[in-house]
């Protein structure tokens, strides 16, 4: 989905996989529908579960690495402003 202020992505990474690391320019949250893996950043390893949400600041590198097929919503807040702050919040 694409809107005039939110753009909404399905995300699918077999197991093994991993999501090259990467950025956005715009705050982004991530839910984990399905799976398990590590959600990376240059300072920190988080382990996901389905249900967990993370919310990422604009410009924080990042990179998924599935142990598990896995399934995420993303969610990009393209036109909201910056309302969290640090690197990694989980909702």
């Amino acid at each position: 989905y694409q809107g005039d202020r939110l753009e909404v992505k399905r995300l699918t990474l077999e197991a093994g996989q991993q999501l090259a690391l990467h950025w956005s320019p715009h705050q982004m949250v991530l839910v984990c529908q399905v799976g398990d893996g590590q959600l990376l950043t240059p300072d920190a390893s988080h382990p996901y579960h389905p249900g967990d949400v993370f919310i990422l600041t604009p410009r924080l590198l990042h990179q998924l690495v599935a142990e598990t097929d896995s399934v995420w919503l993303q969610s990009l807040q393209a036109l909201w402003p910056d309302r969290f702050l640090g690197d990694v919040g989980r909702a």
